[in-house]
C-alpha cells in the first residue's frame, strides 16, 4: 500500500512538471506535503487495521462513535476539505 501511495505521488509530480505552471507546481507539492502524516508507519498500521475491520454500524453505533474526540477531529478535517471541494466545483462549473 505504501508503494502505491509513493507511486501516485510520483505520478502526480510528473504530471505536475509536465503540464502546470511553476506556481501551481509549488502549491500542489505543498498540498501533498501536508498529507505525509498518512504514510508514517504508525498511521499506516492503524489505517490497515481499520480497513481490515468488518464492523457493521447502525444509527445508535454511529451516534456513539461521534462522541469519540478522534472521530470528531477527523470529521472536522473531512468537512473542511469537502467544503473547499464544493466551493471549487462551483467556481469551476461552466
Amino acid at each position: 500500500m505504501l508503494d502505491n501511495l509513493f507511486g501516485i505521488s510520483f505520478s502526480i509530480m510528473a504530471f505536475e512538471r509536465a503540464f502546470m505552471k511553476e506556481e501551481a507546481m509549488r502549491g500542489l507539492s505543498e498540498l501533498l506535503g501536508r498529507f505525509t502524516f498518512l504514510i508514517s508507519p504508525t498511521c499506516m498500521e492503524e489505517i490497515s487495521k481499520a480497513l481490515d475491520k468488518e464492523e457493521r454500524l447502525g444509527l445508535i453505533g454511529l451516534l456513539g462513535k461521534l462522541r469519540d474526540p478522534e472521530v470528531q477531529r477527523g470529521l472536522g478535517v473531512a468537512m473542511n476539505i469537502l467544503k473547499v471541494l464544493g466551493k471549487c466545483a462551483e467556481e469551476c462549473a461552466v
